[in-house]
């Protein structure tokens, strides 16, 4: 974080690391082969999330999402340093 974003890491309880953690977290668990039912039935992918047999599409969009603040909260926080950054000295 602190070579790509500039974003100074903490010894401990680093917001940035736990949010790196959970995002390889999701990853491995989504590669593993035969993890989730529409592995094995391909069209589980076309039925509404409300169905039986469909909690993987919660479950895929809650990995989406931890993916997405991954990606955008230190490129975000960066940004806002940068602003900040900018103003003070003009």
């Amino acid at each position: 974080m602190t070579i790509a974003y500039g974003l100074p890491i903490r010894e401990r309880d680093d917001p940035y690391l736990a949010m790196a953690e959970e995002a390889l977290s999701t990853i491995s668990a989504a590669v593993v082969p035969g993890a989730f039912l529409v592995d094995f039935m391909p069209f589980l992918k076309y039925v509404p999330e409300w169905m039986p047999g469909a909690g993987f599409q919660k479950t895929a969009k809650k990995y989406h999402e931890i993916q997405g603040r991954f990606r955008n909260d230190p490129f975000n926080a960066t940004v806002k340093n940068i602003v900040s950054v900018i103003s003070t000295n003009c």
